[in-house]
């Protein structure tokens, strides 16, 4: 049963966040008989002795998934940047199968019925004007902090150039195969949802 895990020194202020997806895992030896197979872990339990924090976070019908959430998850904790992470990088873990998980998820998209239910559901979230003002304060102040930061340059556009603008999105919505293709596009972008991240995020620094 693959499973992602925390591991945390609370006293130290330090934490780990990893995957176990081995064949015959179980959920009862994280902290018992298995603390990760890091030797950054394994040094600092070394020094200080084993962690007083340790949760399974999210169980896993197959391994694949079960990798593709800790790296998600560690981009999104930014562990490289922050110091309270033991871990030292937010790569995918090493996996054969990785081709194979991929085909399978190409395979589930292709079934209309579900890329449709999926892309329905973004589009009712957009259609609550509370939660897209959200979205929309959000993106504007992360670009705002991109150009005052010259990670991105400001671009100016004429009104001319933003009517041909406003005139070619309208035209990507004539069809109804556009639509769907739009639809689908936008659905795989808010498949995987932060709970697990922003809970994590609450742990003392």
């Amino acid at each position: 049963m693959p499973y992602t895990y925390l591991l945390g020194w609370s006293i130290q202020g330090k934490y780990y966040y990893g995957v176990r997806y081995s064949k015959g895992c179980d959920i009862t030896e994280i902290g018992n008989t298995y603390f990760s197979s890091s030797k950054y872990v394994k040094q600092f339990i070394a020094e200080n002795g084993l962690p007083n924090i340790v949760e399974v976070r999210k169980v896993f019908n197959t391994r694949e998934s079960a990798i593709l959430w800790e790296h998600i998850v560690l981009r999104r904790l930014k562990v490289i940047k922050d110091t309270k992470w033991i871990n030292r990088t937010d790569n995918k873990a090493i996996n054969g199968d990785a081709a194979a998980y991929s085909k399978a998820s190409k395979k589930k998209w292709d079934d209309v019925a579900y890329a449709m239910k999926v892309s329905n559901g973004v589009k009712n979230k957009w259609l609550d004007k509370e939660w897209a003002d959200k979205r929309n304060r959000t993106a504007k102040e992360t670009w705002a902090l991109k150009r005052k930061n010259d990670a991105m340059p400001k671009i100016i556009r004429t009104e001319e150039q933003k009517e041909r603008y406003r005139a070619a999105a309208l035209r990507r919505w004539e069809s109804k195969e556009k639509r769907q293709q739009q639809s689908i596009a936008i659905s795989k972008s808010w498949l995987v949802r932060d709970k697990d991240v922003k809970n994590i995020s609450k742990l003392p620094h």
